[in-house]
């Protein structure tokens, strides 16, 4: 997700929220070097340790949450003994994502979260789709660089989410540039990231 306004050319800072899936190393190296917090949702604290061996003290989640029903003892020990913070979510009704996403907005819900954000969309690793998701209350966004802009609209669950949008196009062969967000409230970004080459 973006939540925060990049601070150089090209540095965006984000948070990084794993989910209980496989992880491709690569990609894991270069978000985590981006974030400034990182948080695993109960699972996927087994995949990153696994995905990290031979270098685990530099991959330190900075919080594990969720009911703890994923996460074996022998992880579930190692990270809380390094530090990292285990913050159990017990509500059923809510899924390991959407707990961690509510622990992470408290975490950083003093740090600027509204205003223009420029994300660099010409890594290569973007796939073909991307979203905007209101993660607290209605949300007054404006963007270019997609394919479906948003002028001013309202962005609030059960009216308008801007789930399966797409980037601008572009000449075949060129790279896209750059996306802006501006938004009066907290958004959530989430967006494809190519695999092999496809």
């Amino acid at each position: 997700g973006f939540t925060n306004r990049a601070t150089k050319k090209g540095t965006q800072k984000i948070c990084l929220i794993i989910l209980n899936q496989p992880l491709d190393k690569n990609y894991l190296h270069i978000l985590w070097r981006k974030a400034l917090l990182k948080a695993c949702a109960d699972g996927a604290a087994n995949h990153l340790y696994e995905v990290t061996a031979g270098c685990h003290d530099s991959f330190l989640p900075d919080y594990i949450s969720g009911d703890f029903d994923s996460i074996t003892a022998e992880v579930k020990a190692f990270y809380a003994d390094k530090g990292s913070k285990l913050i159990e979510t017990a509500d059923q009704d809510l899924t390991d994502f959407t707990k961690c996403l509510a622990v992470m907005l408290e975490k950083i819900k003093d740090q600027q979260l509204q205003g223009s954000h420029r994300l660099a969309v010409n890594t290569g690793l973007e796939g073909d789709w991307c979203g905007l998701i209101p993660v607290g209350g209605p949300c007054q966004t404006v963007t270019t660089g997609l394919k479906w802009n948003l002028n001013n609209q309202i962005l609030k669950f059960g009216t308008l989410v801007s789930t399966s949008n797409s980037f601008e196009p572009t000449a075949p062969g060129k790279r896209r540039n750059l996306v802006t967000v501006t938004t009066d409230q907290p958004l959530l970004w989430t967006m494809a990231i190519q695999k092999n080459g496809e």
